[in-house]
């Protein structure tokens, strides 16, 4: 999905709408498939690890609480390990 980086939800460049950079802690990782929430990112690795950046308000990263908090930089979803 091509959406604005406002919550990193799709790691745009600031005001590229079409241009993607790099997520150096996924440098590596087999991806296989993305999600684009409207403020989050899921992506799951062929491994099966599951990673979320973006806005986490009602829990959508994963993070185990449903407090208000930004990531630019994906994280592994561990209760997903």
């Amino acid at each position: 999905g091509w959406r604005r980086r406002e919550d990193g939800q799709c790691r745009m460049l600031a005001g590229s709408l079409h241009t993607f950079v790099s997520l150096p802690p996924l440098s590596g990782v087999p991806i296989s498939t993305v999600a684009c929430g409207y403020a989050h990112t899921l992506c799951a690795s062929s491994d099966g690890r599951v990673f979320a950046w973006g806005l986490n308000f009602q829990g959508q990263l994963g993070l185990g609480h449903n407090q208000s908090q930004y990531t630019d930089t994906p994280q592994e979803v561990a209760a997903l390990r």
